[in-house]
């Protein structure tokens, strides 16, 4: 199936729920739409209810709510004695948000690659025609592609013309590389066939 949650993407940025999170696990999204698809629940209804059940994680956990103001409540001064504390070791904001793709920028040896094709989509049309809806996939100066990268921070993420295959880079350490590589064949997969029908209904309009 292909999975596109655009609704669940504005919801994060809503709630500014940290970057290349969704406030729920790969695993579980996967599990969910398998779950789904083996009592023959169709995509459609399969995305309506992933994005729902995503979005009431997000909200449960990430909504921020009103403090309640609470009497004061007047306290007998206690004397402490004053404890040495253990010097912590601040780390630069640099260091802490360092991405994966600068990583790969100089050390590709540390990430896996997965490719899939998209051959069987666009490999009948023209060459004009599936370059038109690549550049619409990619977006301008690869915005999207960026975009995502930065999003699923994954090491890169490349389109082989020749081959019609997309090729993303995963950090070998990444613990959920599987799962997030499957979420995002299947959301840039839809967003190549949804671009197809917009691309194409230009073309009429032409």
């Amino acid at each position: 199936m292909t999975i596109f949650m655009e609704e669940v993407f504005v919801n994060a940025r809503r709630l500014k729920i940290p970057k290349y999170h969704l406030g729920v696990l790969w695993g579980d999204i996967v599990d969910f739409c398998e779950s789904y698809e083996k009592i023959g629940e169709s995509d459609d209804n399969i995305n309506k209810k992933l994005s729902k059940a995503i979005i009431n994680s997000q909200n449960a956990k990430f909504e921020i709510k009103e403090p309640v103001e609470e009497e004061p409540v007047e306290e007998e001064p206690v004397e402490e004695e004053p404890v040495e504390e253990e010097p912590v070791e601040e780390k630069s904001v640099e260091e802490k948000s360092v991405q994966n793709w600068k990583i790969y920028q100089k050390n590709p040896e540390l990430f896996d690659k997965f490719t899939f094709s998209i051959h069987y989509i666009l490999g009948f049309y023209e060459e004009s025609v599936a370059k038109g809806v690549i550049s619409l996939v990619i977006g301008k100066k690869g915005y999207y592609f960026h975009e995502w990268t930065n999003y699923w921070n994954c090491g890169s993420l490349m389109y082989n013309k020749e081959e019609m295959t997309i090729e993303i880079a995963f950090l070998k350490s990444d613990i959920e590389k599987n799962d997030k590589f499957q979420i995002m064949k299947n959301f840039i997969t839809s967003k190549v066939v949804w671009n197809l029908k917009k691309y194409n209904h230009i073309r009429r309009k032409i």
